[in-house]
């Protein structure tokens, strides 16, 4: 298991392109989220 997993990062650089997703991802998140907040709060006033 650990070889597959040394042979994966070695190949492709998976670890990297992993994390830069997930930070992607959670940069759309909060984007979306402080737009939401935005909307919410004009609503109430």
């Amino acid at each position: 298991m650990n070889n597959y997993y040394d042979i994966l990062k070695k190949e492709y650089d998976i670890d990297k392109k992993v994390i830069d997703f997930v930070n992607s991802c959670q940069d759309q998140l909060k984007d979306n989220f402080s737009e939401f907040s935005d909307i919410a709060m004009y609503n109430q006033s």
